[in-house]
Parts: structure tokens; sequence; C-alpha cells
């Protein structure tokens, strides 16, 4: 219970470190240091750079959930992925946001599914592989 418990904070914390040290570099290098929470309004390709950093990191966050459970890899993951789906939702209710609606509702749909999948790849990596020609 308690490492199930600790592979998704380890999960988690994998996904908010990596996303926040590279939104911080982005906007330092794309938006000329701006804040983030400043009022101007980010460009297409930032937001673009921010969607497949934050895909990477949700692959990444998924594969460390299950490599910390050692059991059930893509179930961590699918308990990660819910818990980022809750916060997702949470983030849409903020009432006043820089970001267009169409970047957060793919975030918030793409980025539980491929934290899955990276359960499901640490999965495959620790299913126990029969040589060629041998048997099980």
């Amino acid at each position: 219970m308690l490492r199930s418990i600790l592979s998704i904070i380890t999960g988690f914390l994998t996904i908010a470190i990596g996303m926040s040290l590279c939104t911080v570099l982005a906007v330092k290098v794309m938006l000329g240091g701006v804040s983030a929470d400043s009022s101007t309004e980010p460009t297409p390709a930032f937001l673009a750079v921010n969607i497949v950093y934050s895909l990477a990191f949700a692959l990444l966050g998924g594969y460390m959930a299950g490599f910390v459970a050692k059991k059930y890899p893509v179930r961590h993951a699918g308990a990660l992925a819910c818990m980022m789906v809750f916060l997702s939702v949470l983030s849409l209710t903020t009432p006043y946001s820089l970001r267009p609606l169409w970047y957060s509702l793919l975030i918030g749909g793409l980025c539980p599914i491929v934290t899955v999948v990276g359960g499901y790849i640490r999965e495959v990596q620790t299913k126990v592989r029969v040589p060629a020609g041998g048997t099980s």
C-alpha cells in the first residue's frame, strides 16, 4: 500500500517538476522571460513546445509510477492518470487563464492517456522474455 502511494507521488512529482522547469525555460527563451502569469499571451510556437514536453513528462511520470510500484505498473499509472484528470477539470474552472480552451482540453485529455502508456511500457519491460527456441 505504501509503495503504491509512493509510486503515484513519484510519478506526479516527475511530471510536475519536469513540466515546471521546462515551462520556466520555455518562457525565458520563447516569450522573452516574462512571467507565465503575466498578461502576455502565449504564442502558437510556445504552446506547441509546451504540448510536446508535457506529453514527454506524462509518459515519463507514468513509467516512473510503474517503476516504483514494481507490481501492476499500468494500474498505478492509471491511478496517476485519474488524479491528472481530476486536476485538469479543476484547472478548467479557473476563472482567468491566458491558455486557449483547446489547449487545456488537449493537455487534459492526452496527458492522462500518455501516462498510462508510460505504465504500459514499464509493464512490457518487466515481463519475462523466453529466449528464441527456449521453453517457458
